[in-house]
């Protein structure tokens, strides 16, 4: 918790330098938990029968997610997720994990203050690096930040902004039951978190922590009295806020950040119409699939079936949405109806078992599940208008987890009889930790896969081929689930094929035709596989048919996509199929004229 918004899990020896670390670190800490707990006999003190429904209700999620996963769009390409993304079945296993260790931890402990004083940490330490980062003070470059707005070590600022909101709300838990001194660190940082959220400009980011004040505010207003514990967080915001202000830099963030919080209710700006147009599209996926969804993160698998050529934000740019940017929509499209549900019966019953215990429970672990459910409210809320990922998508099981965790403790049935004699058992114990073994692997192959990934790169940047061939083989063999390391591999070979010699234009049509085989082809996947069966072998008509019937099966992929239709147009035309090439250039005049243009 306290290492998330850090550079620490950045690492520019990886081929995905941000999101991927997160993800393997996320599932190295998980897996080292589930064993420790299973060396300190944890499992066999929970009490499970209070925990029932909670439980059933993360299985039954899970389940649900298989099945999708089998019945699905793209089965290979949902077991790890889209790219820089990773929100597939696999990395769903291990935020279940995640929630049940932390379950199991609070409800042994009887307390949650050791992982809302990670959460206070590592979110004061984020948000101190981002305000590094806004003075221009950051000793490390990041690509792709938009002008004027932080993202931290997360290189994102709506990621920044989700983990601020979650981290400053959990802390406000930490403030009942801690000395003076105490509470006026915590005030602080939690003022430094809502100033570096200021600066993120992410109005996604800023309905969540209006979201999680109003929650705690209900919850001070109802079950938590005295106010005062509240207060220590006043004159810090007051302090840090007037300095902010009275310089001219703070001034001109400020003035920025009103102008981003008033373009929010503009409908025609490029984020709001975009957000909306996806949404659109999520609701007819999900039409098409309700029952149970295309699978986990198959909305950018879905999208180029059904985008249109006026899809706002977008048209025919050639684009591949990782989401809906709504987390509900996407469990939608992802798990239908069923899933869905389960999703939401499983947080308001981690909810209500929190409301449930708040009158039995002391004033401080009052305060912590307060404010754990304050955060889980404003993660929610952040990510109704953004997407889940592996950066900050480990949040909310973990609060799950410890609101549960909490009450269950304090519950009637919190006693050792309430422990069924399977629990008790050794194997129960080794179960638990063969499982946490299983994630440290998993997190140990998607690094070195990377890492091949990178290493690859890097040799082409040399001009080391062979070398960057190697890598890219390494990468497809350390893990299988990723079609990019596939795609990369067809492109390492064609550069081989032009350099080392003609045996390589086979490997890559064979990389290419193992990507379009392996996964659900995507238009992109089958131009290239294309291109590759072209310079293999294009003598023939039978050669030729084979490279024109995949051109338009990725032309019947993405009928929309105007860079597309001009790049098949072209090979046409050099090809000397000037009839065919006028079809697609029609196509694409029609696009443009808004007069659609499908399939020839």
């Amino acid at each position: 918790m306290l290492a998330a918004g850090l550079p620490l899990f950045v690492w520019g020896s990886l081929r995905d330098q941000i999101v991927l670390p997160r993800l393997a670190a996320s599932c190295w800490l998980a897996g080292v938990t589930l064993i420790a707990l299973s060396w300190t006999d944890a499992w066999s003190r929970v009490p499970w029968r209070a925990l029932a429904w909670p439980c059933a209700l993360l299985a039954s999620l899970v389940a649900v997610s298989a099945v999708a996963t089998a019945a699905g769009a793209d089965p290979l390409r949902s077991l790890l997720g889209e790219q820089l993304r990773y929100q597939g079945l696999l990395p769903l296993v291990m935020y279940a994990s995640m929630m049940v260790a932390a379950l199991a931890a609070t409800a042994c402990g009887g307390t949650s203050r050791p992982l809302l004083a990670g959460m206070f940490v590592g979110g004061t330490l984020s948000a101190g690096y981002a305000l590094l980062q806004r003075l221009g003070l950051d000793w490390v470059h990041w690509t792709g930040l938009p002008a004027g707005r932080i993202g931290g070590a997360f290189g994102q600022p709506d990621v920044l902004g989700i983990e601020l909101v979650a981290a400053a709300a959990a802390s406000t838990g930490l403030l009942q039951g801690a000395g003076p001194r105490a509470r006026v660190i915590i005030g602080g940082g939690v003022a430094l978190m809502l100033l570096a959220l200021l600066l993120t400009l992410s109005r996604g980011a800023w309905i969540g922590a209006a979201a999680a004040g109003v929650v705690l505010l209900i919850f001070y207003i109802r079950r938590l009295p005295p106010w005062r514990s509240l207060w220590y967080v006043v004159p810090a915001v007051v302090l840090v806020v007037g300095v902010g202000v009275a310089i001219p830099t703070g001034r001109a963030a400020l003035g920025a950040a009103v102008a981003r919080a008033g373009s929010a209710g503009n409908f025609g700006e490029t984020a709001v119409s975009q957000r909306i147009g996806l949404w659109r599209t999520s609701l007819e996926m999900a039409a098409d699939r309700p029952i149970l969804g295309a699978g986990p993160d198959s909305f950018p698998v879905l999208f180029a079936s059904y985008r249109t050529p006026d899809q706002p934000g977008i048209g025919t740019a050639n684009v591949r949405p990782e989401s809906s940017h709504n987390v509900f929509l996407d469990q939608l499209v992802d798990t239908g109806v069923v899933g869905l549900l389960v999703l939401l019966g499983l947080i308001g019953v981690c909810v209500w078992m929190g409301v449930r215990a708040l009158p039995v429970l002391d004033a401080a672990p009052r305060a912590a599940v307060a404010g754990m459910m304050s955060a889980l409210a404003g993660y929610y809320a952040a990510v109704f208008f953004s997407l889940s990922q592996a950066m900050t998508g480990w949040l909310p099981w973990v609060l799950m987890g410890a609101i549960v965790g909490v009450a269950a403790s304090a519950s009637a049935s919190a006693q050792p009889a309430g422990v069924p004699a399977a629990w008790r058992a050794p194997v129960t114990r080794a179960a638990w930790a063969a499982a946490g073994a299983a994630l440290v692997v998993a997190g140990l192959a998607l690094v070195l896969a990377d890492l091949s990934a990178g290493r690859a790169g890097r040799a082409a940047q040399r001009r080391d081929i062979t070398g960057a061939v190697d890598g890219a083989r390494a990468a497809t063999r350390w893990n299988p689930l990723e079609p990019q390391y596939l795609l990369e591999l067809g492109f390492y070979e064609e550069a081989a094929g032009a350099r080392v010699g003609p045996e390589h234009r086979d490997k890559a049509l064979s990389a290419y035709h193992r990507l379009n085989t392996w996964f659900e082809p995507t238009a992109f996947g089958l131009v290239r596989e294309a291109q590759a069966q072209a310079d293999v072998a294009f003598s023939t008509p039978e050669d030729k048919d084979r490279v024109f019937s995949l051109l338009e099966r990725a032309a019947s992929l993405d009928p929309y996509n105007a860079e597309l239709r001009r790049g098949i147009a072209d090979f046409y035309a050099s090809a000397g199929e000037d009839a065919r090439a006028s079809v697609h250039r029609a196509a694409v005049e029609a696009m443009q004229s808004g007069k659609g243009g499908g399939n020839p």
